[in-house]
C-alpha cells in the first residue's frame, strides 16, 4: 500500500489466515507522493512513482529491500 501523504510504504504480509493473527507490517522510506505502484511480470520486483521527486523506486519483493531507483527526465 502506498501511503501518498507520508514517505512510507507498506509491505503487508499475512502470516495466517485468521484475523487475529495479522502480525507484519513493514516501512520502506521511498519519497513522497507516491501515486502507482506496479510489479514486473514475474513479481520480483515492486516500482513505485514518486511524483514528489520525479523518480521511480525498485524494491525486491522477496527480501522487502529498496534496490535502486530512477531519476525521471522532465
Amino acid at each position: 500500500m502506498a501511503d501518498a501523504a507520508s514517505s512510507n510504504v507498506t509491505l503487508i504480509k499475512i502470516i495466517n489466515s485468521e484475523p487475529d493473527a495479522f502480525q507484519a507490517e513493514v516501512y520502506l522510506t521511498t519519497g513522497s507522493e507516491r501515486w502507482n505502484i506496479v510489479a514486473s511480470p514475474d513479481s520480483r520486483h515492486i516500482f513505485f512513482v514518486n511524483s514528489g521527486q520525479d523518480t521511480i523506486t525498485v524494491i525486491d519483493a522477496e527480501s522487502q529491500t529498496i534496490i535502486g531507483s530512477v531519476d525521471l527526465p522532465m
